[in-house]
């Protein structure tokens, strides 16, 4: 049963990916590079297949947005922004009622909150963070620059595989990702 559960996280992964919602292998990285954050930081064996399963998912609400707003090829106005801003709610709305994900659905519901309370959809702050949501933010905000063309140009030095320190500034707790991008050399 736990494989036929897990092929169907893969196949929505993948209609992401073939509806252009994703571009390149986005859920693909990130759960690779979640999976090695979270097995550095400590977190048990057991538990990596809830990340994992997260990080798959973590925009799933993305087929709730309309394709015009997803595929706009400049900024979103304010309207369109708030929109966007719907799809962790959209996934949260989606995948809880599957009791077999609900290990898994800090990630895709809060990994837009940010540190100093600006984020969303619930502008929750500091701990009030799920602790996986806080790891797999850190993840997403690295493998951003190399999907996301709407990242000032200024903020990510050309061949930078990583985000400049500005584009980290209030999303995390302080110091929680200096380990992460320590190794990285660009």
């Amino acid at each position: 049963m736990s494989l036929a559960y897990d092929a169907a996280i893969e196949s929505w992964a993948q209609v992401l990916e073939l509806s252009n919602r994703e571009n390149g292998a986005h859920a693909y990285r990130v759960v690779e590079l979640t999976i090695k954050l979270a097995r550095s930081m400590g977190i048990a064996e057991q538990e990596l297949i809830h990340f994992r399963r997260g990080a798959l998912l973590h925009d799933v609400g993305k087929l709730g947005i309309p394709e015009a707003i997803l595929n706009k090829p400049g900024p979103l106005d304010e309207a369109e922004w708030k929109i966007m801003q719907t799809h962790p709610q959209l996934a949260y709305d989606l995948l809880s009622s599957v009791n077999y994900l609900a290990p898994a659905l800090d990630i895709p519901h809060y990994h837009h909150e940010r540190w100093d309370g600006s984020g969303y959809p619930e502008g929750l702050r500091e701990e009030q963070i799920p602790f996986p949501a806080r790891i797999f933010a850190i993840v997403d905000v690295y493998d951003a620059p190399d999907i996301h063309p709407l990242v000032p140009a200024g903020l990510v030095p050309p061949g930078c595989h990583k985000p400049y320190p500005k584009l980290l500034r209030g999303n995390f707790r302080p110091g929680g990702c200096q380990g992460f991008f320590a190794g990285d050399e660009g």
